[in-house]
């Protein structure tokens, strides 16, 4: 009779609402504000993982407080052994930031400050409508 051997998942979960600055702690942001970023994806945090040398796996999950984003990533930080992949980050904690400082210079997002649709001319967007007089 073969013994089950059970594996244990080494890696951390790390969901885009986490590093949110438009979420507050109750809806799952889980750094400093002034640290977080304004709508992060699981794609731009994967690639700044990829940037720091660190294993990392896309998955389409959701987070469990909403449903409107998808998307998680699977960090790994420490190998089979137990030493440190990247020794620059020690922890949960440390990566979290380290993603947050690195989304904005993310190559989705230059381009995209300062630009702004529509022409500014007015509230209801037909100029020379007039409504019904009154009698």
């Amino acid at each position: 009779m073969a013994a089950f051997e059970y594996h244990k998942d080494r890696r951390i979960a790390l969901y885009p609402e986490y590093l949110d600055s438009g979420l507050t702690i109750q809806e799952g942001r889980r750094v400093p504000k002034k640290v977080a970023c304004e709508h992060p994806t699981a794609k731009e945090m994967a690639d700044c993982c990829v940037h720091l040398k660190l294993p990392v796996e896309v998955q389409d999950k959701m987070f469990p407080r909403s449903c409107t984003k998808n998307g998680r990533i699977r960090v790994q930080l420490k190998d089979e052994v137990g030493n440190l992949v990247n020794s620059d980050i020690p922890n949960k904690k440390v990566l979290m930031k380290e993603i947050c400082a690195l989304i904005p210079k993310h190559a989705s997002r230059q381009g995209h400050a300062g630009s702004q649709k529509g022409s500014g001319s007015g509230a209801s967007g037909q100029p020379g409508v007039k409504g019904k007089k009154k009698r």
